[in-house]
């Protein structure tokens, strides 16, 4: 299974849950390390208070939704004491550069007094590089084995290939903010 792979490859097996019945299988059968909550699940309270229940870190997606609507799922996740990060995300696939709104992350960031991360649906790694230099920590990026395909992230994913580039830019990003001190 793809699980087993990753366990073998030491790689964190992750994967979002679009349901009850898949929460369920995810981490109570699968035990899976941390959940990551696309944005259809965002306005669904139960259902965030149900793998607020699991005690494990959220990965919070905010690809369709309010700014209402994130702080109110942020209200949800503070009340069960999860440890959480919200994604700025646009839910377009591929997403021109033109329509990420890079600044959200910040506009999160300051509003929401919470970590943010960036779910990238855009081609290549510069909108992720531009994420890193606003603090983020946290960086989903879709991986796939043809581009071409079908499939709404496909076209927007990476290659094995260009995947490790893609790593090897976001680290070198990293190293290149230094730290804070002149």
């Amino acid at each position: 299974t793809l699980r087993e792979y990753c366990i073998k490859k030491k790689i964190t097996f992750l994967s979002t849950p679009d349901g009850f019945e898949s929460l369920n299988f995810l981490c109570k059968d699968l035990n899976i390390p941390y959940i990551k909550i696309g944005s259809t699940e965002l306005n669904h309270d139960k259902f965030l208070e149900a793998a607020c229940a699991y005690k494990k870190e959220i990965f919070l997606s905010t690809g369709m939704s309010t700014f209402d609507e994130v702080q109110h799922a942020v209200k949800i996740l503070k009340k069960n004491r999860s440890k959480f990060t919200i994604l700025h995300c646009v839910s377009e696939y591929p997403t021109p550069i033109k329509n990420i709104n890079i600044l959200s992350i910040k506009y999160l960031k300051d509003k929401l007094k919470v970590p943010i991360g960036f779910s990238d649906h855009t081609k290549g790694s510069l909108a992720s590089i531009i994420a890193v230099g606003l603090g983020v920590k946290i960086i989903e990026k879709h991986i796939t084995l043809n581009n071409l395909h079908v499939g709404p992230d496909h076209s927007s994913s990476l290659n094995p290939k260009n995947f490790k580039i893609f790593v090897k830019k976001v680290r070198e990003a990293e190293i290149a903010l230094g730290r804070y001190h002149k």
